[in-house]
């Protein structure tokens, strides 16, 4: 067997621009992700303020990308950025070791680079051109670019007062920068100045953006600095979009691109300066871009195709100029003439949005066939239609070139001197012939000049001699109908290298679809996997319906399919469930975009689940819950690392990684208090990495007539890429609400013994002691109510943040060695209860809802003593004995507050009803904890309450009433009926003169999704509830297992449980970790001391249940 590869994890990308966050939102939410493996951020267009850079470079130690384009920097907070980016670099420990960094020799360089300028730019300097790159002595190159930042964004950011501190840095050996983009700063003369002085003492930085940063004539200085002899910049794309650049300008350009550092660009975007239309800055740019003439080295590179440069130009928005008198092929070197020659630097061309005459449409057909990526987008002028004449002259262009090349080797030998004298003009004008990315969006094609397309891409496979073929076509936004499909039989039937055809907004409609789908299942075999775009296409149900089934086809080898804004509604989705297998077996789509559409997001999100695993998963303008973007997380995989038949597939890292991407664009998350760790928890999984199955090992799985048929093993091994850009998270809620009471940090009493608990508990740790079932913290929450009288209202008191500070560490320090039961929060009497419950009292119970008892001191409490905190839900509503409570002064409150608690306040059915008569209302969304314990409420008022349990309430409780078993069996239906919706985690019925059948009612609410957010049920002091109706929860518990992994605590305290409850008792122990079943109080177990036979397994299994706590029994039941 092959040794297992090592486990890497993945890396994880947040997109979460303009997602109205502040800073402090964005740490919470931050918080619960792995903040070790983020390396790339982007939180552009919210409102974070000058702190915002130096807190997430402190808080993600991993991060390589940090994007913060129009994020309320100002010019301190720019400084502030390159303050934590240096002392980032200054504290790790290879650079001290090493010596690299020396601040004050970086300063004092950097500040005598003024003057070193202007003597250099005066008279020119004679030093030979160092070597390319530039070898850097005493910098480790490693390390800089393993551990530094690499990509910083600060547009829209005030940088222009910051400029002195960010060109220090860029010249400094700190800088591990490869990419700048200070685009929309206003940038004066004297910035310019210096950043581009600065700038060619760096050594790291590759892209630099400075689109519409007001240059104008500064422009000419950038590239005059950057052009001197001397500078080492390793720059390859440079941005100058919309920057109104003079002639002046464009000749300094000019000259920089053919100095040591304008050889190395790849990426040159000068857009949107109208300055282009004049002939002196075309004639000077198209010089920069053409070798000086040779006509023999032109014709071998012609030949060979490939020694030329590579470049990408983009010239968008503009008028490039054009004279009819230069569209000969020997005409002077203006941009349009440069750009068809075989021997330019460009492979790369956009002229999206230009405006061209009819004159200049056969320079445009050459250049096509000349690079190797075309976009002629939203462009106009002509008599005409540009498109339709464009199509004209490639075709024609085309055509001929094809001819040329069929009888070129048929050639006669007598040929007369008019044919000898056009074949060597034909020879001196050579293209070459390279187009793969052809891009003709909104041009007002139509269905015949598509025609003409498919016609010039048939004549150039057979012209071109680099064996390559078309590989992108997109023509959205043209006048195309269902006639268009028939055209494109060639392209989908013969070429084996299409990749991506994008026919989005044309009226395709329900013919469209079905020619579509039949050319679809036509496709070559070993054909390129496509890449098709059908988004707003007018198709209907049935038309999409073919596409879908023709997508799922092997034949098809469709990679991702976009069917968005089409008529998609919920019939149709149906129809796409049951078409579609379950489980991936075969090469189907691995992205599948449907939303927007009418449809809504479930029926998408089931379609996802069933066909699992993907590479992408799109929800945009979807309204989805914290559970479901958890669900989708679980669909990540690699389904052709699936291994043998018999095993379930794996994803498994590639040699160049893998990234899987959750695109939810504009989405409506329903993220309530404490479900971000539903999500955080996902992603944690999701990107670690995979479980490595044996070679030998033959997994087999019996196939499910129901469910998803995918199963990941361990996580994906790839990187993570979450976008949720767009969203309003401005009310979601990240941060876990904490479950303590907060005293009065002046108390001497809580801060002694919460320093003694931490003194304790490393203490008995240490010498292998078990720490005791009441937690510390809880012993800390003791003294509180020593000193009840002279402490604050934890309501009117907000500075108890020291205490909760120590009493988080004694928690923690507890919880390192304690079983999950000890987790939970002890006791806290309840005197208006034991009130209620004078026959408890006098069997001594003094601590439950009910009324407590001296035996349950060391256990886990029922819901209803802990969670009644105002800590937990924010401002709390609360009346304890106000019998005279008027509804009105309730509702005026309820859209102010998060809690609603109302003890002993005499309530009745009626008043309740008045109450919870607008129960989904706007007025209860905020509403997560509802206290209504010892009222008087019966069976009539459950109706109300259940109306509010959809709308996110957290805890109810209910102890102290009257509710029976027909109130009981109205509460279930509710939560069974929310679904995933039910948000419902403390439910506490205890005292309610519940009998049977309860248990009944539980096992189906625990068989649905809407028991698996409960984490403490509490069904104590109903002794009517029989020991088979407690079996019967158990055996519930038992069989569903981990998908009530967050129940914590199942309360049956007092009910009438016996001896036969126990084995179900400890299979469910067994199946949900972290349970902790109470039973104590039961009289049927308080006698029994003998469960099984002594030594037995099933004895065994009980007395350490009992030792760890989670089986909870009367005392004296349990043998010494």
């Amino acid at each position: 067997m092959a040794a297992a590869q090592p486990s890497r994890l993945g890396n994880l990308r947040l997109n979460l621009a303009n997602s109205r966050l502040n800073l402090q939102k964005l740490l919470d939410l931050l918080e619960g992700l792995p903040c070790d493996r983020i390396d790339e951020l982007n939180a552009s267009h919210n409102d974070l303020g000058d702190h915002a850079s130096k807190a997430l470079l402190r808080q993600l130690p991993e991060l390589r990308t940090l994007r913060l384009s129009s994020a309320g920097l100002s010019a301190e907070g720019v400084k502030a950025t390159i303050e934590a980016l240096t002392d980032r670099w200054l504290s790790l420990p290879a650079a001290k070791d090493n010596g690299e960094v020396d601040p004050s020799r970086v300063s004092a360089a950097s500040a005598s680079s003024g003057s070193a300028y202007a003597q250099q730019s005066s008279s020119p300097s004679k030093t030979p051109v160092p070597a390319w790159p530039p070898q850097a002595t005493g910098t480790n190159g490693a390390l800089r670019s393993s551990r530094g930042l690499q990509v910083l964004e600060l547009a829209a950011s005030s940088v222009d007062a910051a400029v002195p501190e960010l060109g220090l840095y860029l010249a400094s050996q700190c800088c591990t920068l490869t990419e700048l983009d200070l685009s929309w700063n206003t940038l004066g003369p004297n910035a310019v100045h210096q950043l581009s002085w600065h700038l060619r003492q760096n050594v790291t930085l590759r892209t630099l953006r400075l689109a519409h940063c007001h240059l104008k004539e500064a422009a000419g200085v950038l590239c005059a600095c950057l052009a001197t002899t001397g500078s080492h910049l390793p720059l390859q794309r440079l941005d100058l979009a919309r920057n109104a650049m003079p002639t002046a300008a464009f000749e300094e350009l000019a000259i920089f691109l053919g100095s040591v550092v304008g050889r190395q660009i790849m990426d040159l975007d000068i857009s949107g300066n109208s300055a282009v239309s004049d002939e002196a800055c075309s004639r000077a740019l198209g010089s920069a871009l053409q070798p000086p003439d040779n006509l023999e080295s032109e014709l071998s590179c012609s030949d060979s195709g490939g020694a030329c440069s590579e470049m990408n130009l983009k010239l968008g928005g503009t008028k490039p100029f054009f004279d009819p008198a230069y569209g000969r092929w020997d005409a002077g070197p203006q941009i349009l003439t440069v750009l068809r020659s075989p021997h330019c630097r460009v492979l790369d061309v956009s002229l999206d949005g230009c405006a061209f005459g009819e004159a200049a449409v056969p320079s445009l057909a050459r250049i096509c066939l000349n690079v190797r990526r075309f976009s002629l987008c939203q462009c106009g002028g002509g008599e005409g239609s540009l498109g339709q004449s464009f199509a004209v002259h490639l075709e024609d262009l085309a055509r001929g070139l094809g001819r040329r090349r069929r009888g070129s080797g048929t050639a006669s030998a007598e040929s007369s001197p008019a044919q000898v004298s056009r074949s060597t003009r034909e020879r001196q004008r050579p293209l070459r012939l390279l187009l793969r990315e052809l891009r003709l969006r909104d041009l007002a094609l139509r269905d015949s000049s598509v025609q003409l397309l498919v016609n010039a891409m048939s004549w150039l496979r057979v012209a071109r001699r680099d064996m390559d073929d078309l590989e992108v076509l997109e023509l959205d936004g043209n006048h195309l109908t269902q006639s268009v499909v028939q055209s494109l039989t060639p392209l989908l039937t013969e070429l084996r290298t299409l990749q991506r055809l994008s026919l989005s907004r044309n009226k395709l409609r329900h013919l469209g679809g079905v020619a579509l789908a039949e050319l679809l299942m036509s496709r070559p075999p070993e054909a390129a996997a496509l890449d098709l775009q059908l988004r707003r296409c007018a198709l209907n149900t049935e038309g999409a319906l073919h596409v879908w089934h023709a997508a799922l086809s092997e034949e098809a080898n469709v990679r991702s399919l976009d069917l968005a804004e089409n008529v998609l509604d919920a019939a149709a989705l149906e129809a796409m469930l049951k078409m579609s297998p379950k489980g991936r077996l075969g090469p189907y789509p691995e992205e599948l975009i449907l939303l927007p559409s009418a449809c809504g997001a479930r029926p998408v999100a089931q379609l996802v689940q069933q066909i699992a695993p993907w590479k992408s998963i799109c929800l945009r303008s979807a309204t989805v819950e914290a559970g479901e973007v958890a669900q989708l997380m679980n669909c990540f995989g690699d389904s052709s690392a699936s291994g043998h038949a018999g095993r379930p597939p794996t994803a498994q890292l590639s040699e160049n990684g893998m990234e899987f991407s959750l695109s939810l664009t504009g989405a409506s998350l329903g993220l309530q208090p404490q479900q971000w760790s539903l999500v955080a928890d996902a992603v944690a999984f999701t990107i670690s990495p995979p479980m490595q199955v044996p070679d030998s090992a033959n997994v087999q799985r019996p196939l499910r007539s129901t469910g998803p048929g995918f199963r990941r093993l361990g996580g994906c091994g790839g990187s993570l890429r979450i976008e949720l850009n767009d969203c309003d998270l401005s009310l979601a809620c990240f941060k876990a609400p904490r479950a303590v009471d907060p005293p009065d940090p002046a108390s001497p009493e809580m801060s002694s013994i919460a320093r003694s608990a931490r003194r304790e508990v490393p203490a008995k740790v240490g010498r292998g002691e078990r720490t005791p079932v009441k937690s510390l913290a809880v012993r800390a929450r003791s003294a509180t109510r020593l000193c009840e009288g002279t402490t604050k209202s934890p309501s009117a008191s907000s500075s108890s943040t020291p205490f909760r500070t120590q009493e988080a560490d004694a928690r923690r320090a507890e919880g390192a060695a304690s079983t999950p039961s000890r987790r939970m929060i002890a006791n806290i009497p309840n005197a208006a209860k034991q009130a209620a419950s004078p026959s408890a009292k006098a069997a001594g119970r003094s601590d439950s809802p009910g009324g407590g008892r001296s035996s349950r001191a060391g256990r886990p409490p029922a819901p209803a003593q802990r969670v009644c905190r105002e800590e937990n839900f924010g401002l709390i509503f609360d009346r304890q004995h106000h019998v005279e409570l008027e509804v009105s002064t309730v509702l005026r409150e309820l859209r102010n507050i998060q809690g609603l608690r109302l003890v002993q306040c005499n309530l009745t059915d009626r008043w309740l009803a008045q109450l919870g008569h607008s129960g989904t209302s706007a007025k209860w969304s905020a509403v997560r904890l509802l206290d209504l314990r010892c009222n008087e409420l019966t069976a009539l008022s459950a109706p109300a309450i259940a109306s509010v349990i959809a709308g996110g309430l957290q805890a109810l409780l209910l102890d102290g009433n009257r509710l029976q078993i027909e109130g009981f069996q109205v509460l279930c239906n509710a939560m069974k009926t929310a679904g995933q919706k039910c948000a419902l985690r403390w439910f506490s019925v205890a005292h309610n003169d519940l009998g049977h059948p309860s248990g009944s009612l539980l096992a189906d609410l625990f068989g649905s999704a809407g028991s698996y957010s409960l984490q403490e049920l509490s069904l104590a002091w109903n002794p009517k509830i029989s020991g088979g109706e407690i079996s019967n929860l158990l055996r519930a518990l038992a069989r569903v297992g981990p998908k009530v992994g967050r129940l914590q605590l199942l309360d049956v305290a007092g009910t009438g449980a016996g001896p036969q409850v126990l084995p179900a008792a400890m299979r469910a122990l067994m199946r949900v970790e972290g349970l902790v079943v109470d039973l104590s109080g039961c009289k049927a177990l308080q006698s029994f001391r003998d469960f099984s036979v002594s030594g037995s397994a099933e004895a065994l299994e009980i007395d350490r249940c009992v030792a760890e706590r989670r089986l909870l029994l009367p005392a004296g039941s349990v043998r010494n």
